[in-house]
């Protein structure tokens, strides 16, 4: 009885062992897929991290491009899609709602490569497309500082040019008024110049055809007596000279002639000037003072 009791003892202990070590097997087995589980987990959470900081990069691309204007060839939406998101250390796991939405509607903008040139669309090499990068990032910092280099613009000069535009229009129209008033003084003048000169050559031509009818009177019909005004065009405004040629002399100017000859080019003077605005009478102071009795003879009449 004993005997059968140890073997069925011993069976019992055979399979505890046995399901020991399956029980065993499978608890290692487990742990290599929990280890295992927790490695996958890692990786997606890694990849999960860094599709989420393409994604962050995207949308900053998109915004910079957005904000300066850059025209970029799309397939779907627009820039206009792009909304400001708070640039920070992503967490997949309290990720704001708003701002994954914002990703989710950056992630429907889809670009257009179809554009791209056919040697650009062959780059596979990571060594070739960083160096395309490089060359486009390169001459994207080359514009920004040529652009950095330009004056800011001055925001007050529409305001500055709406005011000297409306100075302008002032002006033009007060040298409007100026340039009317300067030729309606023009035409006043010219006209007065005018009346002025037909005055002065209705008194002064008669005087100049008959100063020498008037000299030769003095008994001599060679003498010449003849007017000549110093300012042609207008003559009143300066000196009339007047030259007389005594009979069988040359002519001299007047400073050189004798006092007798002056003296009856004076009176031939006031004779012809009396013959056109006759005066009731004039006085004359010893006119014959300068006289001979030859040239006396000359002024009396019997």
């Amino acid at each position: 009885m004993n005997i059968f009791y140890n073997q069925k003892s011993a069976d019992q202990r055979s399979r505890v062992a046995k399901k020991e070590v399956k029980f065993d097997e499978a608890k290692k087995a487990v742990q290599s897929i929990d280890r295992n589980f927790i490695s996958l987990d890692k990786k997606v959470k890694n990849l999960e991290e860094i599709e989420a900081k393409k994604s962050q990069k995207r949308h900053s691309l998109l915004h910079e491009c957005k904000i300066g204007e850059i025209e970029i060839p799309l397939k779907a939406r627009t820039l206009q899609d792009v909304k400001i998101i708070e640039e920070k250390v992503y967490d997949f796991e309290n990720i704001n709602p708003q701002d994954l939405f914002q990703r989710q509607q950056t992630d429907n903008i889809i670009t257009d490569y179809d554009v791209l040139e056919e040697k650009v669309k062959r780059l596979k090499s990571k060594i070739k497309i960083a160096k395309l990068n490089e060359t486009f990032t390169k001459a994207g910092t080359e514009a920004q500082t040529n652009l950095s280099k330009i004056s800011v613009p001055n925001l007050q000069a529409s305001k500055r040019k709406e005011e000297v535009k409306s100075k302008e229009d002032e002006t033009k129209e007060e040298y409007k008024n100026a340039r009317k008033k300067s030729l309606k003084a023009e035409e006043a003048f010219e006209k007065f110049k005018n009346e002025r000169y037909k005055l002065f050559s209705n008194f002064f031509e008669p005087v100049l055809q008959k100063i020498d009818e008037i000299y030769k009177l003095s008994r001599n019909e060679s003498a010449q007596a003849f007017l000549g005004p110093e300012n042609q065009k207008e003559p009143y405004l300066d000196g009339i000279n007047l030259n007389c040629v005594a009979s069988g002399k040359r002519f001299r100017p007047m400073n050189n002639l004798s006092g007798g000859e002056k003296t009856i080019a004076a009176l031939a003077l006031l004779f012809t000037i009396h013959s056109k605005n006759p005066s009731p009478f004039f006085v004359l102071d010893e006119t014959d003072a300068a006289l001979d009795n030859t040239n006396i003879s000359k002024l009396t009449f019997n």
